[in-house]
């Protein structure tokens, strides 16, 4: 006689033993479990898998044994009644033979044996789409976490309810330098059209993909009925890992939340307020990088100067400080001042927007505030803000036009080199 220890998938209670021959089949230890549970319904209705860990047995105190007590449905578990089902023809000795378990690992107390899986739980399952990947070294770049944000955002990804790293469910998070993904899709085409972007992007000049090592896979999965959380691009979090600013570009600068009704709106604002939504939120931005404020003690008085600010959308901010893609699109240089204040005592700075190319010169222009002109090839566009500082202002941005500069010399550098 063999003693199993059985648990129900997605019902509450402990794991209940079950005497059976090993000479007896699969078919008879469902129907020793259906008579057993009192069932009402046929026993060839259940579904019974084996419940491994590794070479030997799912024991008692594992996270996913552990979470079966409660009827929730770890994801080990997930990958396990994902797999084969124990053929109801087999007898129990075949079935442990053909799964290499000898005399040393056979089914003994303190473990799990069978997972079982009964028609109303089957009913309720979900086919759901996995794309499994990682980018190796992504630490080292900018904007590779957001960029997969918004691409999980925009294909309608999900997280992995089951899917946690500590005591968070994770769709996109480092492990040393390589940024895992593990993102849910209900659609197929949705998960192999997110794939394909994200691995083409390798290929994309302006992406922080771009010449990165992507490994990606796409497969189908079974899960229990559950409410998915969707991935907006919201989520992202620049704080959220360890990465040093040495890593990263030093023209990242960090961000606050500014409203319609504040004078930052108002006056250091180069875009037009339809495209910061119905709430009128935009991004206060640093001009001289937060890090470079507070790296070099004669910075520190910029760090939190008003002055050493523009209010942009996520977008365009995105554009400017290289977040969304992997070199700026934009610069910005101040054309002149007035001599006195104009507005309250704000003076008025007039500022030439230049584009990386004509096709971002076409997206900037139809984002800039009215009373802006552009050059006829879109590559250069005049716009102004109002500023208390001038001085302060015009050093910060002087120090960003620089760093962009320099930037975009080094891309230029390498797209001539592969012409």
């Amino acid at each position: 006689m063999v003693k199993l220890f059985c648990a129900i998938v997605g019902e509450q209670g402990s794991a209940f033993p079950v005497n059976i021959a090993s000479s007896e089949s699969v078919g008879d230890l469902k129907e020793e479990i259906a008579e057993k549970q009192k069932y009402d319904f046929a026993a060839s209705k259940l579904q019974l898998f084996l419940a491994r860990k590794g070479d030997s047995w799912l024991p008692d105190d594992d996270p996913a044994a552990l979470q079966l007590e409660v009827g929730k449905v770890h994801n080990d578990i997930q990958v396990l009644i994902n797999e084969e089902k124990m053929k109801a023809t087999w007898t129990i000795k075949e079935v442990l033979k053909a799964n290499n378990i000898t005399r040393w690992r056979a089914p003994k107390s303190k473990h799990i044996h069978v997972l079982v899986v009964t028609p109303e739980q089957e009913q309720e399952k979900t086919r759901l789409w996995l794309v499994d990947g990682l980018v190796e070294n992504a630490l080292n770049t900018k904007g590779i976490r957001y960029r997969l944000f918004r691409l999980a955002d925009s294909y309608i990804g999900y997280y992995d309810p089951d899917h946690r790293i500590g005591d968070q469910i994770q769709a996109l998070w480092y492990d040393g330098t390589t940024l895992r993904v593990h993102v849910l899709f209900e659609k197929k085409e949705k998960a192999l059209e997110f794939e394909s972007v994200v691995r083409n992007e390798r290929q994309t000049i302006n992406s922080p993909l771009n010449g990165q090592v992507i490994k990606t896979s796409v497969t189908q999965v079974v899960q229990v009925s559950c409410e998915l959380r969707r991935i907006c691009y919201e989520h992202y979090d620049p704080q959220a890992t360890e990465s040093t600013q040495d890593t990263m570009s030093s023209i990242s600068t960090n961000t606050t939340i500014v409203d319609v009704m504040t004078d930052e709106f108002r006056f250091q604002r180069i875009e037009s307020e339809k495209w910061f939504g119905p709430l009128g939120k935009a991004q206060s931005c640093h001009l001289m990088s937060r890090e470079h404020c507070r790296r070099y003690e004669s910075y520190h008085k910029y760090d939190n100067d008003k002055s050493n600010r523009l209010a942009l959308s996520s977008e365009m901010h995105g554009w400017y400080d290289a977040l969304t893609v992997s070199v700026p699109v934009m610069n910005i240089r101040v054309e002149s001042v007035s001599p006195h204040p104009v507005i309250s005592n704000r003076f008025e700075i007039k500022l030439i927007v230049s584009a990386l190319d004509a096709g971002y010169g076409e997206l900037i222009s139809l984002r800039m505030k009215d009373g802006f002109a552009a050059s006829d090839d879109r590559l250069e566009m005049q716009t102004c803000v109002y500023i208390e500082n001038p001085m302060v202002f015009c050093e910060c941005i002087e120090w960003k036009r620089k760093q962009i500069k320099q930037r975009w010399q080094e891309y230029f550098d390498m797209t001539s080199t592969t012409d």
